[in-house]
């Protein structure tokens, strides 16, 4: 999914699973998690921690390999 080997690797490691959703249709479990996360427009990019109850990692709406590796660094750690 990622061009990056650094974050494939990470993903790999942490066993994450990575979603890709699509609102084109205005499905309503989308509109749902985006007003969760206080969200309005696409892309929104979020990482949820393992332990259900910290909350997701806001990414911004354009990811780099460094980003999106602090971010998975952060939430295996919560």
């Amino acid at each position: 999914m990622f061009s990056s080997d650094a974050v494939n690797d990470l993903l790999s490691k942490y066993n994450v699973l990575v979603v890709t959703a699509d609102s084109t249709d205005g499905d309503q479990i989308i509109k749902k998690d985006m007003d969760r996360a206080g969200r309005k427009s696409l892309p929104t990019n979020l990482i949820y921690p393992a332990d259900s109850t910290k909350p997701a990692i806001m990414l911004p709406e354009y990811l780099t390999p460094a980003i999106v590796i602090k971010a998975l660094n952060l939430a295996a750690e919560q």
